[in-house]
């Protein structure tokens, strides 16, 4: 560990990583957490995917890089929202109209990315009528944006830290 940062946005360093361990910090964890995190203490991680439905594990932990995202909009050819089972609480992802991007795919495996203002709802219908048989909200407000042939579609209202990058 070679800096703690607090309230701050931070640069991932060069062949390095940034450890964002916001919101495990309050007064019921112990100390001995705390302790875990100091200055010149070495740190390692490995991620496991434990499927909590059909999903393939095996699949899942083999991959060399995922995006996190949600809520799910369409599974298996149905809207298929489920805010309280993915733990989305915020109004701004449950209730309101507001810029987003979605992604997903057709039963012929094709792939379809679009940005638009919508509620998450009438999101997963505009994604369903472009023929989507699996498809899953990104990021939205000042997040979304969408880039194609080096135009911007949609520009991001602030600067983005992560992108999903197709290469054709």
């Amino acid at each position: 560990i070679t800096s703690i940062i607090k309230d701050s946005s931070v640069k991932i360093p060069n062949n390095g990583y940034v450890v964002n361990i916001n919101g495990i910090f309050s007064p019921e964890v112990p100390d001995t957490v705390y302790d875990r995190f100091a200055l010149g203490n070495s740190s390692a991680f490995t991620t496991t995917f434990i499927p909590s439905n059909n999903l393939q594990g095996e699949f899942w932990n083999n991959l060399d890089y995922a995006v996190g995202a949600g809520p799910a909009l369409i599974l298996d050819g149905k809207i298929d929202i489920d805010f309280i089972g993915e733990h989305f609480t915020e109004t701004k992802i449950t209730q309101t109209r507001q810029a987003r991007s979605a992604v997903g795919y057709t039963k012929e495996q094709d792939l379809i990315i679009i940005t638009t203002t919508a509620t998450i709802p009438e999101l997963a219908n505009i994604m369903l009528d472009l023929g989507c048989y699996e498809a899953m909200n990104l990021d939205g407000g000042a997040s979304s944006g969408l880039i194609y042939d080096n135009k911007f579609i949609r520009e991001p209202g602030r600067s983005i830290s992560n992108i999903l990058y197709i290469s054709h």
